[in-house]
């Protein structure tokens, strides 16, 4: 578990971080000041978590402060990765996705999507 790009947390598996983490150091050059401020933001966070016998996964508060989490979350399922969000913070986003769609996907014709 990580803080995430926009005020949310990324839960990964193991695989998939470690993935991330080996792409990382073979792309990010330690010489590009928002490289380092990438990893920064991805790792120094980074902590290993276990689910308790009810599948649940504690929140640290330092965490739960980054991403606005009070009393409840949302969680987002991605292609390799989970999202956890304040109830807020999510529908801010979510309108936003609904709002601009459509520029989006033309913003991003170019990788083929």
């Amino acid at each position: 578990m990580t803080r995430g790009i926009d005020r949310c947390l990324f839960i990964y598996p193991a695989e998939e971080w470690r993935k991330l983490a080996k792409e990382m150091q073979c792309r990010l050059p330690l010489t590009s000041r928002d490289a380092r401020a990438f990893a920064r933001l991805m790792f120094s966070g980074a902590l290993s978590c276990v689910p308790d016998q009810q599948g649940r996964i504690p929140l640290p508060n330092n965490l739960r402060q980054y991403a606005g989490i009070e009393n409840e979350a949302i969680v987002v399922g991605l292609c390799t990765h989970l999202e956890v969000w304040s109830p807020q913070r999510w529908q801010e986003v979510r309108a936003e996705m609904v709002e601009e769609g459509v520029i989006v996907v033309e913003r991003l014709s170019h990788l083929g999507v």
